[in-house]
């Protein structure tokens, strides 16, 4: 896994992954994607990001959906703020 350390990324999408382990970042008015699988954030923040839920994510996001698990609205369109900085927010080994 390759890792950016440090790095600012603004105005972008950003696709959550498991090539690329985000340590440090600053990402502002970016769309961060997940689509289901490993992914690695690390002590990062976020300012004014959308998340795109697709894949095999977006699938559970609509079954869970369907049987009433959850509501469209219980779906966050940005990271709140008290995830976006917390320690290891989002992050999966």
């Amino acid at each position: 896994m390759d890792s950016a350390v440090g790095k600012k990324y603004k105005d972008q999408d950003v696709v959550l992954d498991n090539k690329t382990a985000y340590i440090r970042c600053k990402f502002t008015n970016c769309n961060i994607i997940y689509m289901g699988g490993d992914f690695q954030l690390l002590n990062c923040q976020f300012e004014n990001c959308q998340i795109s839920i697709t894949g095999e994510a977006g699938k559970v996001v609509a079954f869970m959906q369907m049987v009433g698990m959850i509501q469209q609205t219980q779906m966050p369109s940005q990271v709140p703020p008290a995830v976006a900085q917390m320690p290891d927010a989002g992050g999966i080994h």
